[in-house]
């Protein structure tokens, strides 16, 4: 897919999470979801609730280009040379599973009003 795809991708999930816009996600109360099954399991060491803020920065940031990016994921204590297929794999996660989708969203909205 690539960075640049991996972005465009995230872009997406996150629109398809958005308050409201999901009959999943607008169901969905903080806590009704354990995340503790199998399709939660870190990807290279990274979980969701890393990967979930690392992405909120990258794309509150509109950070984009590959550079950048994999600067910004280095300064956050990823190893770039890892992050795509930790981005992939959790982009597949959250698409392909409801639970991990209802999460990545309270995850991420809940960065919404963080400082």
């Amino acid at each position: 897919m690539g960075l640049k795809g991996w972005i465009d991708n995230l872009q997406g999930v996150t629109r398809a999470v958005t308050r409201g816009g999901s009959s999943t996600t607008a169901a969905a109360q903080p806590g009704e979801i354990e995340p503790d099954g199998p399709q939660f399991s870190p990807i290279e060491g990274v979980d969701l609730p890393t990967f979930t803020r690392v992405s909120h920065g990258l794309t509150s940031r509109g950070v984009t280009e590959e550079a950048p990016v994999l600067a910004y994921v280095e300064a956050q204590g990823i190893d770039p040379t890892k992050w795509q297929t930790i981005a992939e794999g959790w982009n597949e996660r959250i698409i392909g599973d409801d639970a991990v989708k209802v999460r990545f969203g309270q995850l991420y909205f809940a960065l919404d009003g963080a400082a």
